[in-house]
């Protein structure tokens, strides 16, 4: 007959709220074992181990935390109990899964930031009229540019942490758009965000080996960070527009815009 697994025994434990550790979980594991199987481990305890995992690293609860660790001891002449320890170690941006998949978890900050505008966003008037009469082009061009006022807007520091058994090529692409937006829609956690509005700010990877027995997986434990503003990247100069004769509010982007659609999840 065929071994037999029973999960998640009493004991088991899913600790999935942030802490300053990070978070974690244990599973309890029964197995008994038919030696008649064949199998890659060379023990008891490894053939154990090798049904209780079945090739699953993440927690099939919580796919951001990886399987660290498993130990095993023997109950009886073929039966074993086997435990499973998942954890997920703090990091500065917290913890994170992939922006397209179906268990898509972030971790945000809102922060403010200082924003340069020149015109009223509700009239169109210039905020600085001491410096323009916009209703008297003649005499704009004699007076100094206009400048801008600053007022205070929000924004939000975005982490999305994913567990990856991909290519480190793709990784790298993904790596080589730090610095840059998206130019396409982001839709993960049940959140959409629209195009232009999210600087890529990092992408923290980490190699990772698990050994058991004489089986053996890696993957990579990676981080997406994020710099959302609702309002854009977008930044507001001042320039005189020569064939209307009149000073005139200009917009560039310092950013290159990139399509964010194909990272590993």
């Amino acid at each position: 007959m065929a071994s037999k697994v029973i999960k998640d025994l009493v004991g088991s434990t899913l600790t999935q709220v942030e802490a300053e550790f990070g978070a974690e979980a244990e599973r309890r594991v029964f197995v008994r074992v038919d030696r008649s199987e064949t199998t890659s481990a060379q023990t008891l305890l490894g053939h154990a181990i090798e049904k209780a995992v079945e090739g699953a690293n993440p927690h099939p609860e919580d796919e951001t935390l990886p399987l660290q660790r498993a130990k095993a001891r023997q109950i009886g002449q073929d039966t074993v109990e086997v435990i499973l320890e998942y954890k997920r170690l703090a990091s500065s941006g917290g913890g994170f899964d992939t922006p397209s998949g179906s268990f898509a978890v972030l971790r945000s900050s809102a922060k403010s930031y200082m924003a340069k505008i020149y015109k009223d966003p509700a009239n169109n008037h210039w905020l600085d009229q001491s410096a323009t009469d916009p209703s008297d082009p003649t005499l704009a061009n004699q007076q100094k540019a206009p400048q801008p006022s600053l007022i205070s807007r929000s924004e939000l520091l975005i982490s999305v942490p994913v567990v990856v058994s991909g290519s480190l090529a793709a990784l790298n692409s993904a790596m080589s758009d730090t610095g840059s937006i998206n130019s396409n829609v982001l839709n993960f956690a049940g959140k959409s965000f629209g195009v232009g509005s999210m600087l890529l700010e990092g992408v923290d990877v980490e190699w990772r080996v698990d050994y058991f027995g004489t089986v053996y997986s890696y993957y990579f434990a990676v981080e997406y960070k994020f710099r959302y503003r609702p309002y854009g990247f977008q930044e507001e100069y001042v320039t005189w527009d020569s064939s209307n004769n009149k000073w005139d509010v200009a917009y560039y982007t310092p950013y290159t815009a990139v399509n964010m659609s194909g990272y590993p999840s």
